[in-house]
């Protein structure tokens, strides 16, 4: 297994991001999304990963784009999966994923606690 606590730095960072960050919960999940990146699912227990996994693919399920419309502006090579994705996701949807993110942060840290 991987690292428990790093997983647990990293998630309870990008809750924080979400709690704290500029914008939209869109905008804030594109931030705590950049804090937990780095977590794999090797991070975490195995009671957890697929939660992880969940929440990872939520917001990576479009295709990059090459090309944006920023500001009325043709740009690019500047949108990733998560901004791909994002972009033409329903608020309720990146409710859930932020509602998901922040009970898998709770409960890791519940579970390294009691280890």
């Amino acid at each position: 297994m991987g690292d428990p606590l790093y997983a647990e730095e990293k998630l309870t960072a990008a809750v924080y991001l979400m709690a704290t960050g500029r914008g939209n919960v869109k905008d804030r999940l594109a931030q705590a999304f950049t804090e937990f990146v780095p977590v794999s699912e090797s991070d975490l227990p195995e009671k957890f990963r697929s939660e992880f996994r969940w929440i990872r693919q939520a917001l990576t399920t479009k295709e990059a784009k090459q090309v944006a419309l920023i500001e009325g502006r043709v740009v690019e090579g500047v949108e990733g999966r998560i901004g791909a994705t994002l972009a033409t996701m329903r608020y309720e949807k990146a409710e859930e994923i932020a509602r998901r993110l922040v009970r898998l942060s709770d409960e890791l840290a519940a579970h390294n606690a009691a280890a």
